[in-house]
């Protein structure tokens, strides 16, 4: 004779004893509508009608917006302003760096700056400025995480050319930034760059 183990329902208790039931002999979830079975080890359902549902956590990208198409420059840019979706829990706004000709003072460079706007009439933009991370190299990057419940704190290198900057809370509507570049070029030489914003839910 099989035995079973009897499961909770997500939604009601008091049917426990007739809504799931675990046949150890067969390894498998059974109830009126929908059959579980084990799989390595993972019980997967199957059937029309899930009778204990299963919910999945995190966060995943919502959207990507370029704010700065990818050109070779030598002076600051602004990048351009962009809605911030409604449910954005996390945002990071990236700058890369694809390739680097001219020549570079001490702290001269690319710097990325981003900010949050539209807070209120009475609040001003929050800004934040990685005018500590600096980049002068191909294949470098800069990433600005804002966020409810991330503290600003000073960078965090990945490695020597890729940094990360936890820039704080996530207010306002939208979301605007600037590249600054400094340095000497002669003609057709420059830093070429680009931005983007991800939105994740």
């Amino acid at each position: 004779m099989a035995d079973y183990a009897f499961a909770v329902n997500k939604s009601t208790v008091d049917n426990v004893k007739t809504t799931s039931r675990y046949d150890t002999d067969n390894s498998k979830w059974m109830n009126d509508s929908a059959m579980w079975h084990k799989v390595n080890g993972v019980l997967v359902p199957t059937g029309d009608v899930n009778a204990l549902p299963v919910q999945l956590y995190g966060s995943t990208i919502k959207s990507t917006v370029i704010m700065l198409e990818r050109a070779v420059r030598t002076t600051n840019t602004f990048l351009a302003d962009v809605t911030i979706p409604a449910g954005t829990k996390t945002m990071i706004v990236a700058t890369r760096v694809y390739g680097v000709t001219g020549t570079f003072a001490a702290g001269q460079g690319l710097v990325l700056k981003s900010g949050i706007l539209g807070i209120g009439p009475e609040i001003n933009p929050v800004i934040y400025d990685t005018a500590t991370s600096v980049l002068k190299t191909a294949n470098s990057s800069i990433s600005h995480f804002w966020g409810n419940g991330i503290t600003k704190g000073e960078a965090i290198p990945y490695n020597a050319t890729q940094f990360n900057h936890f820039c704080g809370f996530l207010g306002g509507t939208t979301v605007g930034g600037l590249i600054g570049i400094t340095g000497t070029f002669e003609a057709g030489q420059g830093i070429d760059c680009s931005s983007s914003v991800y939105f994740l839910g």
